[in-house]
């Protein structure tokens, strides 16, 4: 990775990054680990120590990117049938991946880019719910899944709306997420399942 203004990859790295975060809780509960670092404190080296057998692995720390405008694609069969991919970082990105994925799954019939409304924020504002069309709102259901990850629907069948809340990391803590106040009981919550997104496409230059 290269950005605009002279910053190279080896310092472009966030130590808050979520995906480094967890990496060092779990690495942290099964090896003993040496951090290396350059003298102005940037981590550049992780050694992992496997303390039974003395084996070590080194892994450089390159960089990292966060997605700051989270979205997902809702992808929809012709029975109602919902799957989510994601996050993408904007709706740009989202958007740019449904002819993607109309090409390698025939069974897709709709997309249709959502922002995701962050879990820790429990109150949803009026923006977070986007209009569907009629028929799917009425037939909307989760598609069976083997994902881990997954985002919570809030559908109104009635006002033909929905908010997409996430991304959560299991399926258990989307089933445990409630927004504060809570919404209308006659509001369907719907446990999605959410595929990765795809890595960014080679490019020259």
């Amino acid at each position: 990775m290269h950005q605009a203004g002279g910053s190279t990859a080896i310092d472009d790295f966030n130590p808050d990054n979520r995906a480094w975060r967890r990496f060092t809780t779990v690495t942290g509960e099964h090896f003993e680990t040496v951090d290396w670092t350059r003298d102005d404190g940037r981590l550049v080296m992780v050694t992992l120590i496997d303390l039974a057998s003395g084996d070590m692995v080194s892994l450089a720390v390159i960089d990292s990117l966060e997605i700051r405008d989270p979205y997902a694609l809702l992808a929809a069969t012709a029975d109602g049938a919902l799957a989510a991919y994601g996050p993408f970082d904007g709706d740009r990105a989202a958007s740019g991946h449904a002819p993607v994925l109309a090409m390698t799954n025939p069974a897709v019939f709709a997309t249709r880019p959502v922002a995701l409304h962050p879990a820790e924020q429990p109150a949803v504002p009026d923006e977070a719910w986007l209009p569907l069309p009629a028929d799917l709102a009425a037939t909307a259901h989760p598609a069976p899944t083997d994902t881990t990850a997954a985002v919570v629907v809030l559908l109104d069948r009635a006002r033909t709306v929905a908010a997409t809340i996430g991304p959560f990391s299991n399926r258990a803590t989307a089933d445990a997420w409630r927004p504060t106040p809570d919404v209308d009981p006659a509001v369907d919550r719907l446990i999605v399942g959410l595929h990765p997104a795809p890595p960014e496409p080679a490019t020259d230059g």
